[in-house]
């Protein structure tokens, strides 16, 4: 082999689902989004001339802190109200990517979980966890918005001090906050 990696290299990585990229009216199926991920294992394979495998994979939730306006997204939390719905797809997707582990050994999934307010994503990890293995990662996303607007730091802290101790207690080991976050 040709080129500065030595033979038998491979490059491991962690594939996002691609959520923050779709917009409503483009949203995909769950066994879309998952094809779309593995797609790009080849895609980068072919590009860079050196197999690429995930190390680990990202359910396709439901972004809760953005929304669209006439076909422009923009940096607004969503309601409680709304957000139940992007929570139960958020729920619907972790379920799907479990059910397909067997399929996606030897890779790691890493499960999203979100909420509006802490209670309802403490509702969501709780359901996450039902499918969730101690080798998973829980993903914690929804907390870009701190970047711009840190006056979301209690409701960051509050979701964090009753999530992490339930995550803890189902085994997992490893999360992934996702975003941009504002720490002082």
């Amino acid at each position: 082999q040709t080129g500065p990696f030595a033979a038998g290299a491979q490059i491991d990585g962690t594939i996002d689902s691609g959520a923050f990229s779709d917009p409503p009216h483009r949203r995909l199926t769950l066994d879309a989004a998952l094809k779309r991920q593995l797609d790009w294992e080849g895609k980068a394979t072919d590009k860079w001339g050196i197999p690429f495998r995930a190390s680990g994979l990202v359910s396709y939730d439901r972004l809760i802190d953005e929304k669209w306006t006439n076909g422009t997204r923009h940096k607004q939390r969503w309601s409680v109200g709304e957000g139940d719905s992007a929570v139960a797809e958020t729920i619907a997707a972790a379920q799907y990517l479990a059910s397909e582990r067997a399929n996606l050994a030897p890779r790691r999934l890493i499960l999203s979980c979100q909420g509006v307010d802490a209670y309802q994503y403490q509702e969501c990890v709780s359901e996450v966890l039902k499918v969730a293995t101690p080798v998973d990662w829980i993903g914690l996303g929804g907390w870009c918005i701190i970047g711009m607007r840190q006056t979301w730091m209690p409701t960051f802290w509050q979701t964090m001090r009753l999530v992490l101790p339930q995550i803890r207690a189902a085994g997992v080991q490893h999360i992934h906050i996702f975003g941009v976050l504002f720490l002082k």
